[in-house]
């Protein structure tokens, strides 16, 4: 048991100080988990997979109900993200050298899926939903604001305290302006995405890590 133990630790380095539920947690190499909760009182078959090189810290985890899978890829950095589950089979995927700085929520509910690609870069304090959490009703009580899938492509950079609601597709190479409010599906690569209600302002334009 205690080689186990060791042969475990050098994979991985998790610092987990809440464990409330059963889920099933696989973790590569080299990655560590620091001040993470993971909460899952009322689910069952869920499961969280995060690759390797990866490190997460002051991180929380809710799901409820069952069937939900969080995929996390290979060299993530993510600080003080909520992962937020409701209802059963949501997918929430993380692609590989994604980072994230502090306050960003991603709930996904009724069985949909969020998707950040890889080399994302996500600021500060920003919240991905996949639904109004309550139902809007016609007169004659038919429900119109059904859920829907969130997708954000590779080498997106999302600027701080924005707004990433149900049916956004965004593609590579794109950045999306602070504190703007993102509701369109579509837009086009290389663009920049900005406002309430945002709209592409700019096209034919990227954007680098290095300040040069």
């Amino acid at each position: 048991m205690k080689r186990l133990l060791k042969n475990f630790f050098k994979k991985a380095t998790i610092l987990i100080f809440r464990l409330k539920g059963k889920v099933s947690l696989k973790v590569g190499k080299n990655t560590m988990l620091y001040r993470c909760d993971l909460s899952n009182p009322y689910g069952y078959l869920n499961s969280i997979e995060i690759g390797n090189n990866s490190s997460l810290k002051n991180c929380r985890f809710n799901l409820f109900e069952g069937g939900n899978k969080i995929i996390i890829g290979d060299n993530v950095l993510i600080k003080g993200m909520t992962f937020w589950i409701e209802d059963s089979n949501n997918i929430i995927k993380i692609g590989d050298r994604t980072t994230s700085e502090n306050h960003v929520q991603v709930a996904a509910c009724e069985g949909k899926k969020i998707e950040i690609g890889a080399d994302c870069m996500l600021s500060h304090d920003i919240y991905f939903r996949t639904t109004d959490s309550h139902s809007i009703v016609d007169n004659n009580g038919k429900r119109i604001n059904p859920a829907d899938n969130i997708k954000i492509g590779n080498h997106v950079w999302i600027g701080m305290q924005c707004l990433i609601f149900k049916g956004v597709e965004i593609p590579d190479d794109c950045i999306i302006g602070a504190r703007s409010i993102v509701t369109k599906h579509k837009f086009d690569k290389n663009s920049l995405i900005l406002g309430i209600n945002a709209k592409m302002i700019k096209q034919d334009i990227n954007w680098i890590r290095k300040r040069i």
